[in-house]
């Protein structure tokens, strides 16, 4: 191919060949929506792998190096109710980046590896704070407190935490489990450095202390059952009795001459769809969309809804419009004119037809019509735009000006 990209305009859109096509494709690209603005237009360069098109040195990164999955243990060590001084020296362990003998044989130091609290097995952190008898007695001791029957080898095993517990009893369990490796390791280094006699019971006065931060600084609720009462009763705590804040939302009318579109997005794991409906001054639905986008996320959803909406006010000549979504990350993009790459053209096509534009959002529990719309759209043929002319009949409640709705946290 020899064509240069203004051979490929014709009235401000570009007409990609079928052989170029097909290549775009394969890489991932949409071709269906890729435009110019006018044809005096300048080009720009994009950075693809980042949303913003911008090139960063944080996304060059992340996209030439090897990327393995998450440890589990990532999700559950740096949170606010364990100390990061704990918890700097739990992913120490974890890590393996420790002085110990087996450590220091692995780099080529000879010397005989051997556990000074049991003498019986290698000086390693998995002998040391799993196997070890001194650290399974430790364990006991801790699952005798939390009722907890299972015993665990790893740290894989002990973060697997029964369903049925509250997040407050899962925030104190975790807690137990990271400081319980520091402890049993400092109990290590105390009698290998300091000669210090053999005494459990500092590590378990070291939980302790740590259970009573985590239970401080946890903003988790109890479910206040007799086997969590329990629990808590064990470590001598009291029961978190977290008050669940009501806030109240309502849905509000636009003005006259104004057409407001409540857009939602939704996503399962291979299919997502986008619904928008659309209001007038006196409430009246006068148009509801929605559309099978095929694989996408749910952000990316709210996005495609946000966009679709503003093709279809264009095509149907309202040009004083107000979006309103659930989505705050979404509407702050547009808003902010952060719009990623994707759909940058779309949206610098339709912006500059608005004689005013608002943007607003709002609580799911006052955007429920916009969502039903969105999780009918997950069953449509994908990528066709379906249109119900006022009030379609699978609608059968819709937002009302003069209810409040209410959102339980």
């Amino acid at each position: 191919m020899t064509a240069k990209v203004s051979c490929l305009v014709e009235n401000s859109v570009i007409v990609f060949p079928d052989q170029l096509k097909a290549r775009i494709q394969d890489a991932g690209l949409a071709t269906d929506n890729v435009l110019k603005i006018g044809d005096d237009e300048e080009d720009s360069l994009l950075w693809c792998p980042d949303s913003s098109g911008e090139f960063s040195v944080k996304s060059a990164f992340n996209e030439i190096r090897n990327q393995g999955n998450e440890a589990r243990w990532c999700k559950l060590l740096w949170k606010p109710h364990i100390h990061p001084k704990t918890a700097a020296k739990a992913w120490k362990l974890i890590k393996n980046r420790v002085a110990s003998e087996k450590r220091s044989q692995s780099i080529g130091v000879s010397l005989a590896s051997a556990c000074r609290l049991c003498m019986t097995g290698e000086d390693s952190v998995e002998h040391v704070c799993w196997h070890c008898p001194m650290a399974q007695r430790m364990w006991s001791w801790a699952r005798r407190k939390f009722r907890h029957n299972r015993e665990f080898w790893s740290l894989g095993q002990a973060i697997c935490r029964p369903k049925e517990w509250s997040p407050l009893i899962q925030n104190l369990w975790s807690t137990t489990v990271f400081s319980g490796m520091v402890a049993i390791w400092q109990l290590r280094n105390s009698v290998v450095m300091g000669n210090e006699r053999i005494r459990i019971e500092k590590c378990q006065s070291f939980i302790k202390n740590q259970i009573d931060i985590a239970a401080r600084m946890s903003k988790a609720n109890s479910y206040r059952n007799a086997l969590e009462e329990d629990i808590l009763l064990n470590w001598n705590l009291r029961t978190n009795h977290t008050s669940r804040v009501i806030k109240e939302c309502r849905w509000l009318p636009p003005a006259a001459n104004v057409i407001k579109a409540n857009t939602d997005g939704a996503s399962t794991d291979s299919n997502s769809g986008l619904g928008v409906v659309f209001r007038d001054c006196d409430c009246n639905i006068i148009l509801t969309v929605c559309k099978n986008i095929g694989d996408m996320n749910s952000f990316q959803a709210e996005y495609q809804a946000i966009i679709s909406a503003l093709e279809v006010a264009v095509s149907r000549g309202w040009d004083k419009v107000w979006i309103e979504s659930d989505s705050q990350a979404a509407i702050t993009s547009f808003a902010h004119n952060r719009v990623p790459w994707q759909m940058k053209f779309r949206w610098l096509k339709v912006v500059k037809f608005f004689t005013m534009l608002q943007m607003s959002t709002t609580w799911r529990e006052a955007n429920f019509s916009a969502d039903k719309a969105s999780k009918v759209a997950l069953s449509l043929t994908p990528h066709i735009l379906y249109s119900y002319e006022e009030r379609p009949t699978w609608l059968t409640v819709c937002e009302n000006p003069d209810t409040s709705y209410y959102r339980f946290k």
